[in-house]
């Protein structure tokens, strides 16, 4: 409840320090102002509540959309290891059809994906996302040129001497493969490049702006100073232009 106090008091501009001792230890609810006296007592205090619920308002909606992004990031972390899963199970199809370079290039894509989800505990490395959505690409497009030249030169060759038979269909298979290959991986490094960006984002909001609490309070402290004026200066009447005799003095 301290704590609630002590941000809704940054975000009203408080100047007075015991308006914080009195939300924290009011009669009653903890929130209500003492009667009679106190920092409650005039309307210094009393002008700058709605101040307080509004920026009470702000950290609410600020918490909604934080909860929104960790959820949307969740579904993410989701999908990627059920792309993972799917291009583990067509290593192994490509493995057993006799593909061998093929599957060593997935496998060593596949790994830099399992560093991403297991090298920190409970989230996913954002480092690693960032390799993997690299070098996913690189090998996706790869699979991808291979299936446009399956299918482009090899079948069209055989088409042109014999023509399409029925067997023929059977002849696709592999460009049809390597196609699934390509659009499981490009899937996959899209999808572990929004984890990047994710990761990115959560980590320059956790980054602390000030290093200690004591060049926090300076800066606040000059803040207030700059953008509000001083009581003195408001409790000063107009400024009167100089209606005297002007002298210069000579050097």
């Amino acid at each position: 409840m301290r704590k609630l106090a002590k941000r809704l008091w940054e975000v009203a501009g408080l100047e007075d320090e015991e308006l914080l001792t009195a939300l924290c230890s009011g009669p009653s609810s903890g929130l209500g102002p003492p009667s009679g006296h106190g920092p409650w007592h005039g309307q210094g205090a009393l002008s700058s509540l709605p101040v307080m619920l509004t920026g009470l308002r702000s950290m609410w909606s600020d918490a909604a959309s934080e909860q929104e992004a960790i959820a949307a990031c969740v579904k993410l972390r989701r999908r990627f290891a059920l792309l993972l899963t799917l291009q583990a199970i067509l290593l192994g199809v490509r493995w057993h059809a006799g593909d061998m370079h093929g599957s060593l290039l997935m496998l060593s894509v596949l790994c830099i994906g399992l560093l991403a989800v297991t090298a920190r505990i409970g989230e996913v490395d954002g480092i690693y996302c960032g390799y993997f959505a690299l070098i996913g690409l690189v090998s996706g497009l790869l699979d991808l040129n291979l299936a446009f030249e399956k299918l482009l030169w090899i079948e069209w060759a055989h088409w042109r001497k014999d023509g399409v038979h029925t067997h023929d269909v059977a002849r696709l298979m592999w460009p049809g493969f390597f196609t699934i290959c390509a659009a499981s991986q490009l899937a996959s490094a899209f999808t572990a490049y929004l984890l990047y960006k994710e990761a990115e984002t959560f980590d320059d909001e956790e980054e602390p702006f000030f290093a200690t609490a004591e060049q926090a309070r300076i800066y606040n402290s000059a803040l207030q100073h700059t953008e509000r004026p001083s009581r003195s200066a408001r409790s000063e009447g107009p400024v009167k232009a100089f209606a005297g005799t002007a002298h210069k003095l000579l050097p």
